[in-house]
């Protein structure tokens, strides 16, 4: 392993690390106008964020990271991959979370599916897509009362 590629000079993942600080406490900070049990979750995933990036960029400052080797695979999906969640992320006022969840998740898994479409492989996937969607959909709206974007649909 050449210097350069030693985990303790990882800028990228410290840089990354310092992102999911800041989208933890940006988090923490929306949760706070949930009410008490709908913001548990969040809060508890915000905190968890901050935690694990805190022990990331100490361990590598240390020079206790480990090595990884780079990703193989294409390009081309990963950045469409990221314009899937940005597009999400864009459309969720718009459209409503249940509606650009649905629409985001079979967006994903087009362009992340290397394997052959069979029609029970696709019956399965999108069924069990949707019935993932839709079970994270009731739990959160409905038993934690996290409130949703509503948009033109759910």
């Amino acid at each position: 392993m050449s210097n350069s590629d030693s985990p303790s000079r990882d800028v990228r993942g410290i840089f990354a690390s310092c992102l999911i600080i800041l989208a933890g406490g940006l988090i923490i900070q929306a949760s706070s106008s949930y009410g008490m049990l709908g913001s548990v979750f969040p809060r508890t995933i915000g905190v968890t964020m901050i935690v694990l990036a805190v022990v990331y960029i100490v361990m590598v400052s240390l020079g206790k990271g480990a090595s990884v080797a780079p990703l193989d695979g294409s390009r081309w999906r990963r950045i469409a991959i990221f314009c899937v969640l940005l597009a999400w992320t864009l459309l969720l006022d718009v459209l409503g979370f249940l509606t650009a969840s649905l629409a985001g998740y079979c967006a994903a898994l087009l362009i992340a599916n290397f394997d052959h479409w069979t029609p029970r492989r696709a019956i399965t996937y999108c069924g069990v897509g949707a019935a993932v969607v839709v079970g994270l959909f009731l739990l959160f709206g409905q038993v934690l009362k996290v409130p949703f974007p509503t948009g033109m649909f759910i």
